[in-house]
């Protein structure tokens, strides 16, 4: 509601007990029916950092086909990176970076290696998190971890065989969306967990969240955390601020911006 105000404090269970208050309050327009209507984030980077030589030839039919479905890599300036994989390749669109994606809501930069990290949704099931390596194929829709709506696998069985796999994958599907990586040492036991927003669980409304993910060296999952689910809210996006709290944006009627901080 217009000028509704709600203040709240989450203390969420785990090892770095924190607060969450609302500071800003936004409608959400729904005479919008389009799916997804958001973009993922754009992440401007050095040409030269996140590019790797491929053999692009095999694969320069798929990358011609559609901007859907693939990480586009530009200048800033809106000119074509010459150290991409698919330059001077017949039949390919040049700015593809990868491909073989769906419904990614989610981009950020792993703030050690700066390799770039992105999500994507699955359908029934099958939402995962990828590390982009330049003019590689990440299946869609060949193979997935996930169902089709109807009820059977989307591929012959949930694989990844032949396409590059994820580092983390859900199932049932959490509908990811925005995600960063927290680096801060304001809360210092959540310092270099991944956190990703989630809009519903299961296709089940009221079930959005944020999840805490915790990686070793070798980007191997460990666990998860799973917060905020008692606001019954879409969790849309995710971010650290200057001042080292986490601030969460929610998609609702009476949608928020959450900041997360250490309990007092």
């Amino acid at each position: 509601m217009p000028g509704h105000t709600l203040k709240r404090k989450i203390c969420p269970p785990g090892p770095a007990e924190a607060g969450a208050a609302v500071i800003m309050r936004a409608m959400l327009d729904l005479r919008i029916q389009q799916h997804f209507i958001d973009s993922a984030d754009l992440h401007y980077q050095v040409a030269e950092a996140l590019a790797k030589p491929v053999d692009a030839a095999v694969q320069a039919v798929l990358a011609s086909v559609t901007g859907g479905g693939k990480v586009l890599h530009i200048n800033d300036d809106g000119t074509i990176p010459r150290t991409n994989p698919f330059v001077g390749t017949a039949n390919a669109r040049p700015d593809v970076y990868s491909f073989g994606h769906r419904s990614s809501l989610g981009l950020t930069v792993h703030p050690a290696t700066g390799a770039l990290w992105q999500n994507e949704n699955g359908p029934n099931g099958g939402d995962e998190i990828n590390i982009i390596e330049a003019g590689k194929n990440y299946g869609w829709p060949m193979v997935s971890l996930g169902r089709d709506y109807s009820g059977p696998w989307q591929s012959d069985g949930p694989n990844h065989l032949g396409y590059q796999p994820p580092v983390v994958y859900w199932t049932p599907a959490i509908a990811v969306s925005g995600m960063t990586f927290y680096t801060s040492d304001v809360m210092p036991k959540w310092k270099g967990g991944l956190f990703v927003g989630s809009l519903r669980t299961g296709e089940i409304p009221g079930t959005g969240h944020l999840e805490r993910i915790v990686l070793n060296e070798k980007y191997e999952e460990l666990r998860r955390e799973t917060l905020l689910v008692d606001m019954h809210q879409r969790m849309r996006d995710v971010r650290q601020g200057p001042d080292g709290f986490l601030y969460v944006a929610t998609e609702e009627r009476d949608g928020v911006v959450l900041r997360i901080r250490p309990a007092q």
